[in-house]
């Protein structure tokens, strides 16, 4: 199932073609405009957001696993959040929820690259006006090419890995 933020009324579609492509597939994806400014600038208020989605979508599907797509994200970006946000409670909430993965733009095969063109261009914009419009069109669009199998989901280990810390201080 695709659904898009905050367009709750799709989350309730389960009859007809649609139901067979999403349980044939194996694919419950949220799509979000995330950027990672909006887990590194406190101003931004985002990581509540996100984590709030999440919760949303899991009290509709409890017992399904999700994706959580975030195609203005790329895995290196991801990592970094990993990296230097490991005991941030809203990126911890998001990382380790059972049934729950975050993917990126380059967790897909197959993107076509003027898709990948337009995420780039509206990467770090904020989500109003015409970039809004333009990334429910990629949205949209990355949709109907995994409905479509042009693009596919990389199979990968996308598990919170946090840093290991240096202890190096605490012991000399």
């Amino acid at each position: 199932m695709y659904f898009f933020s905050p367009y709750w009324d799709v989350l309730n579609r389960s009859t007809g073609s649609f139901e067979k492509i999403r349980s044939a597939k194996g694919l419950d994806i949220k799509y979000s405009g995330r950027m990672k400014r909006n887990f590194t600038d406190g101003s931004q208020r985002a990581g509540h957001i996100a984590v709030g989605e999440m919760f949303l979508t899991k009290y509709f599907f409890p017992k399904k696993k999700f994706y959580y797509f975030w195609p203005r994200m790329t895995r290196k970006d991801v990592e970094f959040l990993d990296l230097h946000k490991p005991d941030d409670k809203e990126w911890k909430l998001l990382r380790n929820e059972p049934g729950v993965e975050i993917i990126c733009i380059d967790d897909l095969e197959g993107v076509p690259e003027n898709i990948i063109k337009k995420l780039n261009y509206i990467k770090d914009k904020p989500l109003k006006g015409k970039t809004i419009q333009s990334f429910n069109k990629i949205a949209e669009s990355i949709a109907d090419l995994l409905n479509n199998d042009k693009v596919k989901i990389i199979d990968r280990d996308r598990k919170f890995k946090p840093a290991q810390q240096n202890l190096s201080k605490f012991t000399n």
